[in-house]
């Protein structure tokens, strides 16, 4: 097992050098920090569960009970997705490096059932 969020991390926390973990497991992501400066920023998601889960992040201003979803996944191809983690194996990490402007962004798993059942940040990311 990789590990849960140490403390000090977690949702109302800055990250001022853009090193922002992504905890997942089934069914829950989590965000070692909701918010960074602009510029490179780099995820590195930690897969804990048994499952393979995936990180999608996506520049939006929708909330995230207004996402497309069709057949169990949200339509990527009708949103701005400035990068993505293909699926991990449980128990294994990869780390994505993106350039993000300043803006609000949605994290998610976004294999089949995976969103809906909750694996997305509970609010926006924000980019300042």
């Amino acid at each position: 097992m990789i590990g849960a969020p140490p403390p000090g991390e977690g949702v109302g926390v800055h990250s001022d050098d853009g090193l922002i973990n992504i905890y997942t497991d089934e069914y829950s992501l989590v965000a070692s920090h909701m918010s960074t400066g602009a510029g490179e920023v780099t995820f590195t998601l930690l897969n804990n569960g048994s499952e393979s889960h995936s990180l999608v992040v996506i520049r939006t201003d929708r909330s995230i009970y207004d996402m497309p979803v069709y057949d169990n996944f949200v339509q990527e191809e009708q949103l701005d997705v400035v990068g993505k983690i293909e699926a991990i194996s449980g128990g294994t990490t990869e780390s994505l490096t993106v350039t993000l402007e300043p803006g609000k962004y949605l994290l998610m798993c976004n294999l089949r059932t995976h969103y809906t059942l909750s694996m997305r940040t509970s609010d926006h990311f924000v980019v300042e």
